[in-house]
């Protein structure tokens, strides 16, 4: 982690979860925060509006999470809105999250495709990248339609690609470095 307060906030956040013994509830709670962040910027924007008083603020919290969260999760969420970093949220979640499969040893590896994967072709590969990595393997699919066929895998910033087009372009180099 680099010192920043999105990592500050989150190792604290993580910490006190571990601490409490209710990390899988934390994360679970603060994946729902995020995609309700990402789903509706008009919540970040309001509680990032300078003008509008504390007290409104956290009325709208109240009422809109309160009674649905942990009191850890709950009081984070109070926090880190009264300190104006709402607009952070979803990046204090993804270094939380990092931290979390770190401790329960899940790699999250992306797969992308030209057309969905079979659910046979899924769990096979699924239980390969779980073979070879020692991790439990979360498996998100994705499907791009230019990489014409095979398949590209990312984690943890690595990038392995079998694409259909890039064999085509790694051709497409070596003829133009042959003819030219």
């Amino acid at each position: 982690m680099n010192g920043s307060y999105v990592d500050n906030y989150a190792e604290a956040l993580f910490e006190l979860s571990c601490e409490q013994d209710c990390l899988n509830e934390t994360f679970d709670e603060m994946s729902a925060l995020s995609e309700v962040f990402e789903k509706t910027p008009e919540l970040v924007k309001f509680l990032n509006l300078p003008t509008i008083e504390w007290e409104e603020k956290e009325r709208v919290l109240s009422e809109t999470f309160e009674n649905r969260l942990s009191g850890l999760t709950y009081n984070f969420l109070l926090v880190i809105s009264q300190k104006g970093r709402s607009g952070s949220f979803c990046s204090v979640f993804s270094v939380f999250k990092e931290l979390y499969y770190e401790k329960m040893n899940i790699l999250e590896v992306v797969a992308v495709t030209s057309r969905p994967l079979s659910d046979r072709l899924k769990e096979k590969l699924n239980k390969k990248l779980c073979e070879v990595s020692g991790k439990t393997v979360k498996l998100k699919e994705k499907t791009d339609e230019s990489i014409l066929g095979g398949i590209v895998l990312s984690y943890n910033n690595t990038v392995l690609s079998g694409s259909v087009k890039d064999r085509l372009d790694k051709l497409k180099a070596q003829i133009d470095s042959i003819v030219m």
